[in-house]
């Protein structure tokens, strides 16, 4: 599909962010491929929002600043702007595209309160920081000062109340003064209510920053697992990546939750102690020695949390992977009646865990029961101590100034209370965090597969040569390939055939960019491989593993999973020529399929599907592994009439040893042990053979005399 095509199709689509998509880029004056933006694409095309037209535009290596603007707008009162810019209403949810100054004064009398999108083109790094979770903490500063604004004013808001009680004990019950107590409800009412308001506006502010991260994190997180080189996520199963995706998603509770309210409140703590200091020094000292003393215990609890978590940490629990390893291969240990080992395990790792988790949960009750505690004991002291100065006829302190004291103290402590449960959970999180870190960091990648790198060399079209290739997935094991030559035309059926382990699956993984050869060179069309984006090769290559599978979802969303834009004849027309008539019956393309469940399909059709989902896009070269074991009759044949009919048309590489696929071959490559041990046409191997058979005889027939 060209690119104008693309752009007409987004044009006609029932989404206004897929329709303003087209305009954008060109006004970005973005000049990738089709396919590139295809690839981009964040969501369905026919339900796009505003947030799926950032992901894509973020997909193609453009970033974006935010602006926001209140009240009535003028020209003058915007900053210049660098143009093109998206515009949109605090409280709307599509975009306006505005392309220079005269379409901006145009738009302005229709709009006051807006966001402004600016844009650059800053493809992304694969080099990750060190510190890749701060940094990403970092990029909401914007958010995080507007978090503490809020909080500076809750904290000023919170001064009227203990200062109207105050003016009520020492005031206005002294003199008897009705009529100015009522006065001065509301004032305290306001006050009060518009401290509720502002907290429950931080809160929500909170929450919504919390999602933002969230969502970064998960976004993020699964683009550098899509970059992980495969040999390296083949060391996952599917259950401890999900563990492992939670654990990180986990950071936001513990950012959002006490930690986040001790680090907003805690600054503002100087107000209260000002205040107190105001109405009385003697108790202002009193609050400040006793906050130095909470603040001391700090270095002490951080010292009794490492040596809680040290030894958990050198013997960590290993009731998790029990149960990933349950999942995992539970119809296995169904059929060979484990359970009863596998329960006695688990419930010794079940005992374990809780044993190691009592020490910092007792730890965490411990600073809660502590901390509220003190914060009550200090109360106490203020007003004691006021008492007391008050009676030895100091500076006569008047109750409503203990009392409001008091207020202030608690509000000093409370901070410190949340700060004290965040840090009792630091050395749970911290391991998490390290460990995410890490992972960003992680260089073992493929090359480049982001959309921005631009396509220089033509597309291949199916020429391919292995020189010298070698390749050994791991430093322990022998190579699985060793100083393979050999090449391919340009529109062949070629047939690899090999016992297992001679190497024939990683030839195809080779050639798919899923590994990469430890030496040698693999040519495309006369040119080295490595000078071919990996995007572009994908776009070329279309690969089929022999453990086919579908998604959840309907058979119409299964089949798009290969091109977004395919309509539901072309969709219906591929399923027909892999003969699944029988199941677009009834429901049609919106029969929903799955691996598992009521709606499962059977293994025949499961790769019937998925090698029909490999005939949407056009490709020019197609590489199958092992297509036919699990396909019925009617399946093969449908399959071999399609091998036959593209015969010319693409270079086609199957692992098989189907004997119909080995007769109608232009190209037999026979392997064994990492090398090629044959490469010809069936008549070669034939003739091959042949020569074999009568060389056996004659040694044969030489011997016998001897017997």
């Amino acid at each position: 599909m060209s690119r104008d095509i693309l752009f007409e199709k987004l044009a006609q689509s029932e989404s206004p962010s897929a329709r303003l998509l087209p305009e954008l880029l060109d006004a970005l004056a973005w000049s990738g491929e089709s396919v590139q933006l295809r690839n981009a694409l964040s969501g369905s095309p026919l339900s796009m929002d505003g947030v799926d037209l950032l992901n894509t535009l973020a997909n193609l290596g453009f970033r974006w600043d935010v602006r926001r603007f209140r009240g009535a707008l003028t020209p003058e009162r915007l900053p210049p702007l660098d143009f093109p810019v998206l515009i949109r209403s605090q409280l709307g949810k599509t975009f306006q595209l505005i392309e220079n100054e005269q379409d901006l004064r145009k738009a302005l009398p229709s709009l006051r309160r807006l966001f402004v999108y600016s844009f650059r083109f800053e493809p992304q790094r694969l080099a990750e920081q060190r510190q890749w979770f701060q940094a990403l903490v970092l990029r909401f500063r914007g958010s995080i000062a507007e978090l503490y604004v809020m909080s500076l004013l809750i904290a000023l808001l919170t001064l009227v109340l203990p200062f109207y009680i105050r003016a009520v004990y020492n005031i206005e019950i002294p003199g008897n003064q009705f009529s100015d107590l009522l006065g001065l409800v509301p004032f305290a009412l306001l006050g009060v209510v518009l401290q509720v308001w502002l907290t429950n506006r931080r809160q929500v502010r909170l929450a919504d920053l919390g999602a933002e991260l969230d969502i970064t994190i998960s976004i993020r997180v699964l683009e550098k697992l899509m970059l992980l080189r495969l040999p390296q996520l083949e060391r996952y199963t599917p259950l401890s990546l999900a563990s492992r995706l939670r654990s990180f998603q986990g950071l936001r509770s513990y950012l959002t939750g006490p930690l986040a309210q001790a680090a907003l409140d805690l600054p503002f703590i100087v107000i209260y102690l000002i205040a107190i200091a105001v109405m009385s020094v003697p108790l202002m000292l009193l609050t400040l020695v006793m906050v130095l003393i909470c603040f001391g215990g700090v270095y002490l609890v951080g010292r009794i949390a490492r040596s809680v978590q040290q030894p958990l940490s050198r013997n960590p629990s290993n009731l998790e992977p029990l149960l990933l390893d349950l999942l995992d291969h539970y119809e296995r240990i169904k059929r060979t009646g484990m359970e009863r080992i596998w329960h006695a395990r688990i419930e010794r790792a079940s005992s374990e865990t809780a044993i190691q988790g009592l020490a910092p949960m007792r730890l965490q009750q411990l600073l809660a029961i502590l901390t509220g505690e003190f914060s009550q004991l200090t109360g106490a002291l203020v007003l004691a101590t006021g008492a007391g100065i008050a009676i030895a006829g100091g500076s006569g302190i008047e109750l409503g100034t203990m009392i409001a004291a008091m207020f202030f103290v608690w509000r000093v402590f409370r901070p410190i209370q949340m700060g004290y449960q965040a840090l009792s959970r630091w050395s749970q999180v911290k391991p998490t965090l390290e460990q995410l870190n890490r992972f960003m960091a992680s260089s073992d990648v493929e090359p480049s597969t982001s959309v921005t790198q631009p396509w220089i060399l033509p597309m291949p079209r199916g020429q391919i040569e292995f020189c010298n290739v070698t390749l050994r997935l791991n430093a322990l094991q022998e190579p699985s390939l060793s100083q393979v030559n050999l090449k391919i035309k340009p529109g062949n059926l070629v047939v690899l055939n090999g016992p297992e382990g001679s190497g024939t699956s990683s030839l195809l993984r080779l050639l798919d960019g899923q590994i990469q050869p430890g030496s040698g060179v693999i040519r495309f069309d006369g040119t080295d491989s490595r000078q071919f984006p990996l995007m572009q090769l994908r776009h070329a290559i279309d690969f089929l593993s022999d453990r086919p599978g579908v998604f959840s979802a309907t058979l119409r969303e299964n089949m798009r999973l290969a091109d977004p834009f395919a309509d539901d004849s072309l969709i219906i027309n591929c399923l027909e020529i892999m003969g699944l008539e029988d199941l677009i019956e009834g429901s049609g393309l919106d029969r929903p399929i799955a691996m598992h469940g009521v709606n499962a399909l059977a293994l025949h059709q499961l790769q019937a599907v998925a090698i029909a989902r490999m005939l949407i896009k056009d490709h020019s070269i197609f590489l199958l592994d092992h297509p036919f074991r699990l396909l019925d009759n009617k399946g093969t044949d449908s399959l071999l009439r399609l091998f036959q009919k593209r015969r010319g048309l693409v270079t086609t590489i199957v692992v098989s040893d189907e004997p119909r696929l080995l007769e109608m071959a232009d190209q037999i490559i026979l392997m064994k042990a990492g090398t090629v041990s044959f490469s010809g046409t069936p008549k070669d191997l034939m003739s091959a053979k042949q020569k074999a058979s009568m060389q056996q005889a004659a040694m044969a027939g030489g011997s016998s005399p001897s017997n």
